[in-house]
């Protein structure tokens, strides 16, 4: 049996929410077990203060950092503790690759007349905290909302090998290991353009690269995603694109395919190589055709 352990991190005010997404993830163990996984959902509530001499948020900080997925809700404020947790799972995720981050935001209806300014306020400051990481949340209405974003998930991280289940039948022998890398999950996170220089001396730092998709294929992944290009740290649009992931060399080969802005980009073709650690993106290239992906510019990439 594989264990993942997902840490769920809210505020009180989402305790609903919170039984709500217990409930999803026990219902996913009933399937899921059978085929040799269980999600380990570690909440707030399953501490008790006896279990630290130190103070009950090391504790939760311990379990942050020994998790495999890190999910945060949030509506209409982010308590201290709660942020200290997404900084612990950001941090250890940027010296691990590890947790997985996976945001909320449940966007509920406030009363002017009776909300808190301090709780807005911290809303506000950790809204602004996540946009200037890369990291966007997920926007939710209702439970139904989450645990379907959530599932979503779920299948993506089985499909990309991160969670894996045992599909064959019950009693049949076990085929034989196939020797093939495991694949990153690069559909994880944004990944932030840096020393983007093209042909004609202009800098591209700063854009940013986001795999909205990724599946498997022989070679090893098919990706889906989407550059947001910024000139000089101006915004200057949009370019969706679709390529692969090399396993065997570890390269990404990928084209444009639409633009936001015509008149201020061009489609364009990119390839660069993950590194050991996947967490970045190196020697990249791009080019204004398949054929030479190589000669106008270069790029590497951090997320």
């Amino acid at each position: 049996m594989k264990t993942k352990k997902i840490f769920l991190a809210s505020s009180s005010e989402l305790k609903e929410d919170r039984q709500e997404f217990e409930v999803f993830v026990s219902r996913q163990n009933n399937e899921w077990v059978r085929q040799g996984a269980y999600l380990e959902l570690i909440i707030w509530e399953d501490f008790l203060d006896a279990m630290s001499q130190t103070r009950l948020q090391d504790e939760y900080d311990k379990a942050v950092r020994e998790c495999d997925i890190f999910v945060m809700l949030f509506s209409t404020k982010v308590g201290k503790y709660t942020e200290e947790e997404f900084e612990t799972a950001f941090g250890q995720f940027k010296t691990s690759n590890k947790p997985l981050i996976f945001t909320y935001f449940k966007d509920a209806q406030i009363s002017t007349a009776s909300a808190n300014q301090d709780d807005l306020m911290s809303l506000f400051a950790f809204r602004k905290k996540l946009s200037s990481l890369g990291h966007f949340p997920t926007i939710y209405r209702n439970t139904s909302d989450l645990k379907y974003h959530f599932d979503q998930q779920l299948e993506k991280l089985v499909s990309s090998g991160f969670i894996e289940l045992n599909t064959g039948r019950s009693g049949a022998p076990d085929p034989p290991p196939l020797t093939v890398p495991a694949m990153p999950y690069l559909a994880y996170g944004s990944w932030t353009l840096r020393n983007a220089i093209d042909e004609m001396g202009q800098d591209w730092s700063n854009s940013v690269l986001k795999f909205t998709s990724q599946e498997p294929s022989p070679e090893g992944l098919r990706l889906r995603g989407t550059f947001t290009w910024r000139l000089n740290l101006d915004l200057m649009g949009t370019e969706d694109v679709v390529g692969f992931y090399i396993a065997a060399t570890r390269q990404l080969v990928f084209e444009g395919e639409t633009l936001s802005n015509n008149e201020r980009l061009a489609i364009g073709s990119y390839s660069a190589f993950l590194s050991a650690d996947e967490r970045t993106l190196t020697d990249g290239r791009w080019g204004s055709s398949a054929v030479d992906p190589g000669s106008p510019g270069s790029w590497e990439a951090t997320r």
